[in-house]
């Protein structure tokens, strides 16, 4: 991460120069930590909690709490971050936080058995205004794959929810687990 070394656990992070001497050192506690992380930006979520934590090579930027319980993560190399949150029946959600953590007026809603789907994985364009997610959805009484990308800058208003492209009849029976820019 950077040019060091990011370390977390249960208990905290910190970024590790080369000399094995912390720059920071961030404490909290989560059961399941999971990171993800894009140049010069890290974030840290409790999988299957509510909170991430948002850090730049210089330390903690900001923290988001959730209210639903945390699925995975994506950061873009601005310090944006996305979360797909686990909903209820079959629902799931991807919200958007700035980089102090603040929520953002950005999400899409997915169902197993809707038209979008349940997000496997997702990933932030660089800049992050724009995401792509893998989605698998029931059809027919099979189960199924696509990958689609939506566009929350200017010119994704102009398409219904955001969605501008995606791809799925050439899977087949296949799944898609992770995505990446």
């Amino acid at each position: 991460y950077g040019d060091n070394l990011l370390r977390y656990s249960k208990d905290g992070a910190s970024y590790i120069d080369g000399s094995g001497k912390d720059i920071w050192i961030q404490p909290y506690e989560m059961r399941t930590p999971i990171t993800a992380v894009n140049g010069d930006y890290a974030a840290i979520a409790d999988q299957q909690g509510n909170h991430i934590y948002i850090f730049d090579k210089n330390g903690l930027l900001g923290t988001a709490t959730t209210v639903l319980p945390i699925i995975k993560i994506s950061i873009s190399a601005k310090g944006l971050v996305a979360a797909i949150l686990e909903g209820h029946r079959a629902t799931s959600h991807i919200y958007y936080y700035a980089k102090d953590g603040t929520e953002l007026d950005i999400s899409i809603t997915g169902f197993l058995n809707g038209e979008i789907g349940y997000p496997l994985d997702i990933s932030l364009s660089p800049d992050g205004s724009m995401l792509m997610g893998s989605f698998t959805y029931l059809e027919g009484g099979e189960v199924k794959n696509r990958v689609a990308f939506y566009n929350f800058s200017e010119v994704g208003k102009n398409a219904p929810d955001r969605f501008v492209g995606g791809f799925h009849e050439m899977y087949g029976g296949s799944m898609i687990p992770k995505v990446c820019y």
